[in-house]
């Protein structure tokens, strides 16, 4: 929204003027500045307003005319770029990958203010047939997102999206390992693939993310407490690592670990400082290779779909084993607000949504318990 303010200035012989300066939206994209327009020489305040005002209006007026012309192609390249500032790197290639693949070539050509409802739900329509339910309900977001923001700056007066249903976000249910199977598969690692190994180790027995672990340094964690301090993430984009902020506020935690898990980084963290010597330092990242390099997170993927192949195990990924630590916990009795907090969900709504199969499970058993309890006694009065 253009907005303006009036300021008065004093002439060499005394004689006092108003003027105003206006600062027009949007901001241009390719510098990231607003521009401004500052006129002067009135001569009382109310004059400098009068003319302000109409001045904000033919301004409008312009801009209506502008999102008339302006295609979702040219609104989302430069939405992104006026937001791109305050994202995380991830995200942001995220956003630029949804909007070069999916957005631009189904709808770019569209002027933005007559893009409607059948033009989404006929887009949506064809993704499905192409994209798992999560991926299409991310456009969904990014293009929802991406509206919003368009009538913030004035280019739309409603969002087309309020009469369309949004894309089923419900994925295939993730993977898990039973304890047998978990154990097979870090056997294997272990010989095959010893850095993938303590990646997928810490993965099963903390429930923490890849990029959480990948980010792990020997300065987060207290051996002598059992506690782990999950305070960064470290991903690698374009060959760069980079290291940022949890998922959420809620996904900087603290994990008490078992026994097990502190004398296998007890091992590791020793064997890490003969080899490295010089080279190892607290600030060191826990998961590196024998010569002390950090490796990409992908590689560890990688190696989890090599030991389930070789090993005729369930198809999981790195992620499912996180998934896995949080069914077992939930099988063994866990409450589901510890749960929840263990892995940095925001809300333990979150959770009870992820394992509802799980706790629907447990809640069946809990019946069967009551029932038994209760078998054989005289019915209420």
């Amino acid at each position: 929204m253009t907005t303006g303010r009036i300021f008065g200035y004093t002439l060499k012989n005394g004689t006092t003027k108003y003027g105003y300066t206006l600062t027009i939206t949007p901001a241009d994209p390719l510098t990231g500045k607003y521009p401004q327009v500052t006129k002067k020489g009135f001569a009382s305040e109310r004059a400098a307003k009068s003319a302000m005002l109409l001045h904000i209006k033919t301004v409008g007026d312009e801009n209506i005319g502008k999102s008339r012309t302006l295609t979702v192609q040219e609104w989302t390249r430069e939405w992104l770029h006026e937001v791109a500032p305050n994202l995380r790197p991830w995200s942001e290639r995220t956003y630029r990958h949804t909007i070069e693949h999916y957005l631009i070539p189904q709808i770019g050509l569209l002027p933005l203010t007559k893009l409607t409802p059948n033009h989404i739900d006929r887009m949506y329509r064809h993704l499905e047939t192409k994209l798992k339910p999560v991926t299409v309900h991310r456009i969904h977001r990014t293009l929802r997102t991406c509206l919003l923001y368009a009538i913030k700056k004035g280019h739309l007066d409603k969002s087309p999206l309020e009469r369309v249903t949004p894309p089923d976000r419900r994925s295939p249910r993730r993977g898990t390992l039973s304890v047998s199977d978990a154990r097979r598969m870090l056997k294997w690692l272990k010989i095959h693939r010893p850095t993938s190994y303590m990646a997928a180790f810490l993965a099963v027995y903390t429930g923490m993310r890849q990029g959480e672990v990948a980010g792990l340094q020997w300065d987060d964690i207290d051996l002598d407490n059992s506690v782990i301090r999950v305070e960064r993430i470290r991903s690698r984009i374009n060959k760069k690592d980079i290291y940022g902020p949890t998922k959420t506020d809620g996904s900087q935690r603290r994990i008490v670990v078992a026994r097990l898990v502190v004398d296998e980084l007890r091992k590791w963290k020793a064997s890490q400082k003969a080899i490295l010597q010089e080279g190892w330092s607290n600030k060191s990242c826990v998961v590196v290779t024998d010569d002390g390099i950090v490796p990409a997170p992908a590689a560890w993927a990688n190696s989890i779909r090599h030991a389930w192949k070789e090993l005729g195990l369930p198809v999981v990924t790195f992620h499912d084993l996180r998934h896995t630590h949080a069914t077992w916990l939930l099988e063994s009795g866990v409450d589901l607000k510890t749960v929840s907090q263990r892995l940095g969900h925001t809300s333990i709504t979150i959770t009870a949504d992820i394992y509802s199969h799980v706790t629907d499970s447990m809640q069946r058993k809990a019946m069967e318990k009551l029932e038994a309890m209760m078998d054989g006694n005289e019915p209420l009065k």
